[in-house]
């Protein structure tokens, strides 16, 4: 009964099962041969039951000369056959393996329920595993060869896996085909691929010194397809990336450039978005020249955010800076914010220039925005807003109104008195004070509502907007 040596082994597997074995042991105390056949009956892995597990093996002199290994679960086939293993060397003279129509969910569960994930020694692999989408479906099949030293191997993989349902997503394809020649492995193919999305990698990653250097191109991709990753975060589009990485496998340096067709966040959408270098070193994301076009109008942005390699996130304590600016842009842009906007009744000049620094978690913002003598229009309005001025400053975390005024086509006019402010934040920290005033505001409306309405209105009235959002 595996019962019996379960307690050895309870801080990495929960097994059971039966167990039945035959061979012979010859030798002495100091020179110990065996020949072992075992078959398990019933064996549970993890909450997983296999329908056959064999192993035998043939052993003297430190080197296990003969290992064969078979588990199956209905469909499901791993075996293993290795030959001539030096346990102190850590070499052999050949292995192979065979993998068939593992089910990758039965896989990430015998993973994820590993008692050895809370242990102290596993919770960094566990952290590490947390940050991974669960796997929820798919199929893998794979060729494995291996010969020589295990920390300079030589070898070969083949790897199909189909339908691999990551999160609430889905990836049809995946293959990886590689080599390895004295410890340097060889990506000769990865390709994954979902309807009309891939990612290619290309490259090589040395053993001994853990070095890597992989070519990547992500073509297609459906931003919509990385909220198991970003969560609530995940912007929209459709981009293609181009990516060098290089060097130690736990921070390597990354250079490359994204460009995005409609992309959109936050329920705004704009028409193209190009980033013509972005670079990752071992404590920043650095970025240059990324540009945001709506229509004929677009937005310049540079600087850097920090980065940690160690838990694949940007660090909210640590410095970042960013510029962005808006240069004598048309205001009919801004339909690009709110559909609420006609555009072809907008008109006027808009440019702003922001730097952002401070840390992700308290940033701070400086920098200033204008319109001078402009008009919007609103959709449904019969009048429209002319001599539109407006001059925001940005101040740490604060917006500060330094001028905002407004006249109606119809006549009146509105504006909000200098000094008024909005903080930015987080809610719980936010603020407003506001003191706006309507003088013969006159605006009509038509159907706005959706009730065939017809409404003219005259507004004179001063409004205080003061408290938290």
């Amino acid at each position: 009964d595996l019962a019996r040596i379960r307690d050895r082994v309870k801080n990495y597997a929960n097994i059971a099962g039966t167990a039945k074995a035959r061979g012979t042991v010859t030798g002495t105390a100091d020179d110990i041969r065996a020949t072992v056949s075992a078959a398990v009956d019933n064996l549970t892995l993890n909450g997983k039951r296999y329908d056959q597990a064999e192993v035998s093996l043939a052993y003297g002199a430190n080197v296990i000369s003969d290992l064969t290994l078979t588990l199956k679960r209905g469909a499901q086939s791993l075996s293993v056959q290795a030959a001539n293993y030096d346990i102190k060397t850590n070499c052999l003279q050949s292995a192979t393996g065979r993998i068939v129509d593992i089910n990758i969910p039965d896989v990430w569960q015998l993973l994820t329920s590993s008692p050895y994930l809370r242990t102290a020694q596993g919770r960094s692999l566990q952290e590490a595993i947390g940050r991974v989408p669960k796997l929820t479906g798919g199929t893998l099949s794979a060729n494995i060869a291996l010969d020589g030293c295990l920390n300079q191997p030589n070898g070969s993989l083949s790897l199909h896996a189909s339908n691999v349902g990551v999160d609430i997503r889905e990836i049809k394809s995946l293959d990886i085909n590689a080599t390895a020649t004295n410890g340097l492995v060889t990506l000769n193919r990865l390709i994954a691929a979902s309807d009309d999305t891939s990612v290619t990698a290309t490259g090589e990653f040395a053993i001994p010194d853990r070095r890597v250097r992989l070519d990547v191109v992500a073509s297609n991709l459906d931003l919509s397809r990385l909220r198991p990753w970003l969560g609530d975060n995940t912007p929209s589009g459709v981009a293609r990336a181009d990516f060098l990485v290089e060097g130690n496998v736990t921070s390597p340096h990354v250079v490359g450039s994204v460009e995005v067709v409609k992309p959109g966040y936050g329920g705004f959408t704009f028409d193209a978005l190009r980033a013509s270098r972005v670079e990752v070193t071992d404590n920043k994301i650095e970025f240059s020249d990324v540009i945001l076009a709506s229509n004929s109008h677009q937005a310049v942005a540079r600087g850097y955010l920090p980065w940690s390699w160690s838990t694949f996130s940007i660090p909210p304590n640590e410095p970042l800076t960013i510029s962005a600016s808006l240069q004598k842009q048309d205001l009919s842009l801004l339909s690009a914010l709110t559909a609420e906007l006609d555009p072809a009744r907008t008109s006027g000049a808009i440019q702003a220039a922001v730097q952002v620094g401070g840390t992700f978690a308290s940033p701070k913002i400086s920098g200033n925005l204008r319109i001078d003598n402009g008009t919007v229009a609103v959709k449904n309005f019969s009048n429209d807003f002319k001599n539109v001025n407006v001059n925001l400053r940005f101040d740490g975390n604060r917006v500060v109104v330094d001028e905002l005024s407004a006249a109606s086509s119809l006549g009146g006019r509105i504006s909000v008195t200098p000094g008024g402010y909005v903080t930015m934040g987080l809610l719980a920290d936010s603020a407003i004070d506001l003191k706006i005033a309507a003088d013969g505001l006159i605006v009509a409306e038509r159907n706005a509502l959706g009730f065939r309405e017809d409404i003219t209105s005259q507004v004179d009235a001063g409004l205080s907007v003061t408290g938290t959002l």
